[in-house]
């Protein structure tokens, strides 16, 4: 099964609850095409697909009270944040009626945000990140799979499926114009030098994986707290960056000693941290594909990443050598899968814990 499929999956699960599901994605990400596949997958029920020219009608509906709104039904709408101020009004508010599932496309989430209608709790993002492995491998047609390993883990990987004919070379400069306009918004909005912006990146860079708070950052940097939240929120938006909380799967309850940050593009680390090797390289890939795959993710205290669906709790440790990880973590931890992801590694399964080399879970072959 493709990511896409995986990330369609998650999108009709999320028609069981009601509000707005935003699908944010840079240019040319496939955005679109994917709101189309969704339209037209039959678990999603019944839908409509909209567009500017139905927006009209459809406040009419909504301010005569239609008995049609009324019906549990899935609105669908590109661009959403390319809307006038009215009609971004008429989209959330209408995330606020409970019967309704309203799915959106957008390239930023942070106008949304500022526009007074928005409501945290009827607002559900889905971040498009870069190429998957799997998808790198289906994009240049490449056998090898060993091979094609250490060239994605070495790629841009930045550029879509669909761009074909777009090269390697122009996918970087793709890819700095977005850094750029980035910086270049921070300076605009919110008075951020954009070598303060390099200066918070780089720092998340060299801190793949480890716990921060906004406190920690700040204090480290020698930046404003403000500052580090406006940057964070950004790059985020932009989903270059993620951050994902912590769990303590031992007391079963969330944590709040802050969380941990992970980059989209094993380029970009290399690039900001100024090191040809990362030793956090492999954990940062799978933080990345998980975040594609399952509905809640967070790191641990004795596993790496915790995934959490309606049914099942799946716990990943990422080791140097698999073969060589304590009984504890087989026996003390309950959870339906476990799993143990390292580079090179000899058992198959062991005492209910799955062993997966790096190859095998980036391929989605397991």
């Amino acid at each position: 099964m493709l990511e896409r499929d995986f990330y369609i999956l998650k999108l009709i699960k999320a028609k069981e609850r009601a509000g707005l599901k935003l699908i944010r994605g840079g240019e040319k990400t496939g955005k679109s095409t994917l709101l189309k596949k969704l339209y037209e997958r039959k678990e999603l029920g019944h839908s409509i697909l909209l567009d500017r020219s139905s927006l009209s009608e459809l406040r009419k509906a909504y301010e005569k009270n239609s008995a049609a709104l009324k019906r549990k039904m899935s609105l669908l709408f590109d661009d959403v944040d390319k809307l006038d101020p009215e009609e971004t009004e008429l989209i959330l508010s209408l995330a606020r009626i409970e019967n309704l599932c309203i799915y959106a496309t957008c390239t930023s989430c942070i106008p949304l945000k500022k526009h007074k209608a928005w409501d945290d709790n009827k607002v559900e993002i889905f971040p498009l990140y870069p190429l998957s492995f799997s998808q790198f491998l289906n994009f240049y047609s490449l056998a090898n799979n060993a091979t094609s390993l250490e060239k994605y883990e070495n790629s841009i990987a930045i550029f879509p499926l669909h761009m074909r004919s777009v090269s390697e070379p122009v996918a970087l400069s793709i890819y700095l114009d977005e850094l750029s306009n980035a910086k270049a918004f921070l300076r605009r909005e919110y008075g951020i030098r954009k070598d303060e912006t390099l200066h918070l990146l780089r720092f998340i860079a060299a801190n793949i994986g480890r716990i921060l708070s906004i406190g920690d950052i700040s204090h480290r940097t020698k930046l404003d707290k403000k500052c580090v939240s406006s940057i964070l929120e950004k790059f985020e938006d932009q989903n270059m960056i993620a951050s994902i909380p912590g769990y303590d799967e031992l007391k079963d309850e969330l944590l709040s000693s802050g969380r941990k940050y992970y980059i989209s593009d094993n380029y970009f680390i290399r690039q900001l941290s100024g090191e040809s090797g990362c030793p956090l390289l492999l954990e940062n890939m799978v933080a990345i594909e998980l975040l594609r795959r399952e509905e809640r993710l967070f790191y641990g205290v004795e596993s790496t990443f915790i995934a959490f669906s309606d049914y099942e709790k799946k716990i990943f440790r990422i080791e140097e050598n698999g073969d060589e990880v304590e009984s504890q973590y087989e026996d003390s931890i309950r959870a339906e899968k476990k799993y143990v992801i390292a580079p090179k590694i000899s058992s198959i399964r062991k005492n209910g814990v799955q062993y997966l080399t790096a190859l095998t879970f980036l391929s989605g072959k397991w």
